[in-house]
């Protein structure tokens, strides 16, 4: 889009420097998949199967649309499925160009979601600003590089923004809004983030009646696009059960995922960087300092605005996971209120020391994001993370059967590999299984002294032989009381993956 703009413009110069920032951008994505961590091996799946039975699966009372149905242990726990057409997608990129073309895949829609955004903001601003706020928010933007089907989202909630401030900002004729329910039938199909389609659209409704621009007047046209969103909602597998399902999807959580947790728990673990929270919380206090230092009648008149920053900004401090949506609503938001001449904060006259400030920020978040790239060089691949496939390779190989006891994070890579021969006894799904499962079987397992009484109830009831574990905190002490008991035999680790086989069973035919 913008790049168009500017090659039709011959603005070479702004083109040279936004190339420059995607190829920034582009190299912090770049980072090779890693099955045993992530669900993408599962999605892939999913759209096998799919298109493989998709009557059998409609059919079925207990299918992959509405039941766990890969666990052994909880096949028939119900499960609505809001990401099946991504895994449909995936699958068949996949099959066409394997991991590396799903990886580019994914790049280019990241970028193109960028760049939905930076339109918005350079329109909203101008280049300079626009560019230089995309360039401070880039660490918050490459939080979540791995493949996942929220990728998607991003691209819906740029096209939804782009279109309700074009209507607001008189950019576009207001008949583009019945395009809302049009793209909501795939989004409902794809990731579950489609509830902040209808956010959008009603925030952006109730910012109409507060600015009195005319709303009557819609009023009707109002009523029936809310009809056809919800309607496009109910597209889905599941019907309105489906549309509804967001509301719900925390009811039953017995285990704590780490990108729903807030980033600041997350950083004391070391797994995020310091930038990444101060990036945060000056951007947020920013935005709030502006908001309170403004009079009531343009806190009506920009309405929308601040809902969407504050509210994405919430979310942002609530779960990890929401820092990306945070920062691409804010990119726009905060080059608008920057540009914004009738703000308080821009009667503010930025001297030398201010702009020295500002540069010396800059500079820090170029020299941070430069060490992530200097210190990964080794691991800027596009693709499989290379030796992944090796333990499900030496399963396979030596026609390892039984049942098998595996940990929350590799679930996705059982099922990828070694379903259905072998199927996961837990995946990356909290709510595909019962909360009481985490709380008195999953985690009691790991808690356990040396007696080990639930080990053993559990082994015994689902006849367990294989152990498939990465070596964590949660899981170490229960691994050295495996390398330590008799009845099991450590047969190979890889990285941090360690597999074991019970001994006093014959394993192989």
């Amino acid at each position: 889009m913008i790049l168009l703009y500017l090659t039709y413009m011959k603005n070479y110069t702004k083109l040279i420097i936004l190339v420059l920032l995607l190829s920034c951008y582009t190299l912090v994505l770049i980072r090779p998949v890693k099955l045993y961590e992530t669900d993408i091996g599962r999605l892939i799946k999913n759209g096998e199967i799919i298109l493989a039975s998709f009557s059998e699966q409609i059919k079925s009372t207990s299918n992959i649309f509405n039941s766990n149905y890969y666990s052994y242990a909880y096949p028939n726990t119900e499960f609505i499925n809001h990401h099946w057409a991504a895994g449909i997608i995936f699958y068949k990129i996949w099959l066409l160009f394997n991991f590396t073309g799903l990886h580019l895949f994914t790049i280019f829609i990241n970028l193109f979601s960028f760049l939905i955004f930076f339109y918005i903001a350079y329109k909203k601003s101008n280049f300079v600003i626009a560019t230089t706020t995309a360039f401070i928010l880039m660490p918050l933007l490459a939080t979540r590089p791995e493949i996942r089907p929220e990728i998607f989202s991003y691209l819906f909630l740029g096209v939804y923004l782009f279109i309700l401030f074009g209507i607001k900002d008189k950019n576009i004729p207001f008949r583009y809004i019945y395009t809302l329910p049009l793209i909501m039938i795939f989004w409902v199909n794809l990731h579950i983030f489609f509830i902040f389609g209808f956010f959008l659209l009603f925030i952006f409704i109730i910012d109409d009646c507060l600015r009195n621009s005319g709303w009557k007047k819609n009023i009707k046209k109002y009523y029936l696009v809310i009809f056809l969103l919800f309607l496009a909602g109910g597209l889905n597998p599941n019907g309105f059960k489906g549309l509804l399902y967001p509301l719900r999807i925390f009811e039953n959580y017995g285990v704590t995922v780490l990108e729903n947790i807030p980033p600041y728990l997350v950083f004391k673990q070391g797994l995020l960087s310091w930038v990444v929270i101060a990036l945060f919380f000056l951007t947020f206090i920013f935005y709030l300092i502006t908001f309170l230092s403004m009079p009531k009648s343009d806190k009506r008149k920009f309405f929308l605005e601040f809902s969407l920053f504050f509210t994405f900004g919430f979310l942002a401090w609530l779960m990890t996971r929401a820092l990306i949506l945070y920062a691409l609503f804010s990119l726009p938001l905060i080059a608008w209120i920057i540009s914004y001449k009738q703000l308080p904060i821009n009667k503010i006259k930025i001297g030398i020391q201010h702009k020295k400030i500002i540069f010396i920020l800059i500079i820090l978040i170029f020299l941070n994001i430069s060490q992530r790239i200097l210190n990964d060089l080794k691991s800027l691949k596009l693709g499989l993370l290379p030796g992944e496939s090796d333990v499900a390779d030496y399963i396979i190989n030596n026609n390892i059967q039984g049942n098998l006891f595996n940990d929350f994070n590799s679930g996705g890579y059982v099922i990828y590999y070694l379903y259905p021969q072998i199927k996961p006894f837990v995946d990356n799904r909290p709510e595909a299984y019962p909360k009481n499962f985490f709380e008195n079987t999953y985690y009691k397992i790991f808690e356990e002294n040396d007696e080990e009484l639930k080990w053993k109830e559990i082994s015994q009831k689902y006849d367990i032989n294989i152990i498939m574990l990465s070596k964590r905190k949660l899981s170490q002490k229960f691994i050295e009381r495996r390398i330590n008991d008799p009845n099991w035999n450590l047969i190979m680790m890889k990285n941090t993956t360690m597999l074991f086989i019970k001994n006093n069973k014959t394993m192989q035919k």
